[in-house]
Parts: structure tokens; C-alpha cells; sequence
């Protein structure tokens, strides 16, 4: 079972009887760092995950151009493939697909033209917590959550678009926030 993490306190004048009470895990250490006039909390992991995370290469025969389709494509196997994140280009899994890090190949037919497309999933590597594929990994997590809460992407940043602000002070426009 994975540690979690505990917020700690930020200083002793605002404890709290729910932040006494809870205990700490063993594997976690609180660092407590001044900087810029004011405490920061750092958490510092040294329990290492208990599970591995598997990078894999997925090319189509005739190429499809269309992220959509790509994803309906393989989606039609997901009883012969495991659990994971299929991005359109890299499938990432907890568990390997084949025995021995062999191709796993297979056939779908395309709706739009009824031709039948050739799947080849290969294993690339089993990434490592150090490695910048497990960044965009977590990356494509977040955007998907984002998704799920109706969030909207404005040029780099997630909104709420139910939350908006209306600034009704000016009288010449209408300013939504």
C-alpha cells in the first residue's frame, strides 16, 4: 500500500485538534524551510512505488492521420489489452502485453472506408520515476481531469466556465472573468 501524504503545520499559533490527531507515516519526512519571510512545508518521499509503469509504441498500417480514430481503432481490443492511457501515438500500463517483450499485433477494420488497419503495439521501455515521459504521463492525467470537470483550456490555463465573474461597472462593455 502506497504512503499519503500528510499536510503538516505551518506554525504552532494555528493548530488545530483534526491536525494533532492525525499521524504521521513512517516514510515520510516533514521539512519545515523559511524562505522569503515566510514557512514553507516540504514533504520529502523516500518510499519508493510499489508499482511500474510500461511505455509502448503504437503504429498503424495504412497510417491514420486522426487522433480520434486512432483511439476508436484500438478501442475495439480492449478486452486483449490492459488498463492504461492511450494518448494516439504511446500506450502507457502498469503490465506487460505479451510474454516475452513480443509485438503485439492486431486487425481492426476502419468504419469510414472498411479497410482493415494493422495494429502493432511494441514495448518500448519500463520508465523510471527520473524519466521526462513519466512528466507527460501525469500531464495527460491532469488534462483528462480537467476534461471530466467541464473545465475549459484558455491559451495555456484550465477555467471554469460556470464560475464565471460579469463586471457590469462599466457602462460601454460587458466584461466577463
Amino acid at each position: 500500500m502506497a504512503p499519503t501524504l500528510v499536510p503538516a503545520e505551518s506554525s504552532n499559533k494555528h493548530k488545530s485538534k483534526s491536525a494533532n490527531m492525525t499521524k504521521e507515516p513512517d516514510n515520510l519526512n516533514l521539512v519545515s524551510k523559511k524562505e522569503n519571510g515566510g514557512e514553507k512545508n516540504v514533504f520529502a518521499w523516500v518510499a519508493k512505488p510499489k508499482w511500474r509503469l510500461m511505455l509502448y509504441s503504437v503504429d498503424m498500417v495504412p497510417e491514420t492521420d486522426s487522433t480520434t480514430a486512432r483511439k476508436r481503432l484500438l478501442y475495439v481490443h480492449k478486452d486483449k489489452l490492459a488498463s492504461g492511457i492511450y494518448d494516439g501515438t504511446v500506450l502507457y500500463t502498469n503490465s506487460t502485453l505479451t510474454p516475452g517483450h513480443q509485438p503485439l499485433v492486431l486487425h481492426s477494420k476502419r468504419e469510414s472506408d472498411g479497410q482493415v488497419v494493422i495494429i502493432t503495439i511494441r514495448l518500448v521501455e519500463e520508465m523510471q520515476p527520473t524519466d521526462n515521459n513519466y512528466t507527460v504521463f501525469f500531464n495527460i492525467i491532469l488534462r483528462r481531469c480537467m476534461e471530466r470537470m467541464k473545465m475549459q483550456l484558455v491559451g495555456r490555463n484550465y477555467y471554469d466556465p460556470y464560475a464565471k465573474l460579469v463586471q457590469t461597472t462599466y457602462y460601454v462593455m460587458k466584461l466577463e472573468v
